[in-house]
């Protein structure tokens, strides 16, 4: 799918698509350091991820996934209370240890439905490419209006609604993307969430084996000066914001770890494959076609890209789901993808 080749050259979709493998190259983990200070330090109940469609489906339900098969939640010391500010949780002098058995559940939820939850005891994520998702920006509105001190937003436009209605915004450094569907921005928030529970796991309790991140260690700069981590993240802002540190164009921010960078290869060989023209034909003369699969969020984010790109009708089937009843109104048209 190379978008510099026939036929997918011009189409601003496939070019999005191909960005993607540069933002998994250049990625910088060290971006949760501000988020990660705030979450380890304060007596938060959860961690609740928002947003609507792709921004949520992905990147939050990968999220969950992986924290419940590494174990019961995240790690945390809970040594301050939620009603301390971000930037007092940030600069806690000596902070404690995370404790055993004291673990942060994930939740997700979409942000209308969310209106009718107590969060204030909550760490409230919101992700929006647009920072203007007017779900997303309502459910703040209203948290914010209710005194809620922990909203932290997520969105590739700085200055947007999201991002002042938030205590704390991370700006993607993907760029704006080109076609309507949302593709290298949802890679972006899924490596936010991941880099960010991935350092909260890896600083688990006391006397057992220091886990490691799964994109590796923060830079020492970063680990060995956890009390001035405020001054870091300002420095990691205004370099995310800076063209100069750019790899390639339209993505702003410095290199990434050895992981990442493998990761991208295996995108790009993903990416470049060629498709059985056979298995093409069928599924694009199908009447509906399912995807089934894990909670994940990529079974469910395949039928929402299938339904927006294609606009073919199109279903997640969550689990076994397909043998539980919907196999009664499967018909020979229809396909399934496991």
């Amino acid at each position: 799918m190379n978008p510099e080749k026939q036929p997918y050259q011009g189409f601003a979709l496939c070019q999005d698509m191909w960005d993607s493998i540069q933002v998994f190259r250049s990625f910088d983990p060290a971006c949760t350091a501000p988020f990660v200070e705030v979450l380890q330090n304060g007596a938060f109940e959860g961690v609740f991820l928002t947003g609507e469609g792709s921004s949520r489906i992905f990147p939050a339900k990968r999220a969950i996934y992986e924290a419940l098969r590494q174990g019961p939640g995240l790690p945390v010391s809970r040594r301050a209370g939620i009603d301390q500010r971000p930037e007092k949780l940030e600069r806690l002098e000596n902070p404690e240890p995370p404790q055993k058995h004291s673990f942060l559940p994930l939740y997700t939820e979409g942000a209308t439905q969310a209106l009718e939850y107590r969060l204030e005891a909550c760490a409230v994520f919101g992700a929006s490419n647009s920072g203007r998702t007017k779900e997303v920006v309502r459910l703040f509105q209203t948290l914010r209006q209710r005194g809620h001190l922990h909203l932290y937003g997520i969105t590739a436009h700085g200055g947007s609604p999201l991002e002042e209605l938030s205590h704390r915004t991370y700006v993607l450094g993907c760029g704006a993307e080109g076609a309507v569907a949302a593709t290298k921005s949802v890679m972006e928030q899924a490596l936010f969430y991941q880099a960010l529970f991935g350092e909260l796991k890896a600083q688990t309790i006391v006397s057992e084996p220091k886990a490691q991140p799964l994109f590796g260690a923060f830079p020492k700069a970063v680990g060995e000066k956890r009390a001035g981590i405020g001054s870091v993240a300002v420095g990691l802002r205004k370099a995310q914001r800076s063209p100069e540190t750019a790899g390639e164009k339209g993505v702003r921010f410095g290199s990434g770890t050895a992981a990442l960078r493998e990761a991208a290869t295996m995108l790009e060989h993903v990416l470049s494959m060629e498709l059985d023209p056979e298995v093409v034909r069928k599924l694009s003369q199908a009447e509906t076609l399912y995807f089934a699969g894990r909670n994940n969020g990529v079974a469910e984010e395949l039928a929402l890209k299938t339904n927006e790109i294609t606009r073919k009708k199109s279903d997640f089937l969550e689990g076994t789901y397909a043998v539980h009843g919907i196999e009664e109104v499967l018909n020979p048209g229809d396909a399934v993808v496991l």
